[in-house]
């Protein structure tokens, strides 16, 4: 039985000068989902050093970009780059589609976020799914970069199902769309279509969707 603690306690050990090591808690980091990266900031100062000081980890996490911003060109063709969507977005519905755009077949990566508004509903902020609200990681999550390379323009199409009209809008961030501007932007969408508080309506829920859609330059196009 002693043996048994012996060894439990020699492991620990040998755990503990691991994570003391930063060259080796980054390794360990960068093998995390990004998700859990924000909870383990809060877990201990040596990890959270480790993560603001990596310049790796934090491409990882999106709050760094991984190379240029991707603008469109006079043609409206990106270079030739493979963006990597935030794993955040992958809440929604994701998908990748082949569009029709001036008769030229274009690829986008497709985020589809369904919001259900009951009736009687005012302004509210929209609640970006994943997002921890309310907690002190919330302004970090807002920070995270939408793809990677960042890009800097998306375009947006905003479906009242309720009344069957459609809102095109695009946003554009010069250092690269983040998450906390998409959910800003969709947060003004949405206002627009809330009933008033105290507005009588028919009893049912209204449904609406936001497609957001990113173009993939490797076949080319611009959005």
């Amino acid at each position: 039985m002693a043996l048994n603690t012996e060894n439990s306690s020699s492991v620990a050990a040998s755990t503990t000068k691991v994570l003391e090591v930063s060259e080796l808690r980054e390794r360990i980091l960068l093998t995390l989902p990004v998700q859990d990266l924000f909870v383990l900031q809060r877990v201990c100062k040596n990890w959270q050093a480790t993560m603001k000081t990596s310049i790796t980890i934090s491409q990882k996490m999106f709050l760094q970009p991984m190379g240029p911003t991707l603008q469109s060109s006079s043609d409206g063709v990106f270079e030739s780059h493979r963006i990597t969507m935030n794993p955040v977005s992958k809440v929604y519905q994701y998908e990748r589609k082949v569009l029709a755009k001036n008769d030229d077949a274009s690829r986008f990566h497709k985020i589809s976020i369904g919001l259900r508004l009951p009736v009687g509903h005012g302004r509210r902020r929209y609640a970006w799914p994943g997002l921890p609200s309310g907690s002190s990681v919330e302004h970090s999550w807002r920070n995270m970069l939408l793809t990677q390379p960042p890009i800097f323009k998306v375009s947006i199409q905003y479906q009242d199902w309720r009344e069957g009209g459609t809102d095109d809008s695009s946003l554009r961030c010069p250092t690269g769309v983040t998450i906390g501007a998409l959910s800003d932007h969709c947060t003004d969408l949405v206002s627009r279509y809330c009933l008033e508080p105290g507005t009588q309506g028919t009893g049912l829920s209204s449904y609406m969707g936001i497609t957001v859609l990113v173009m993939d330059p490797e076949l080319g196009g611009s959005v």
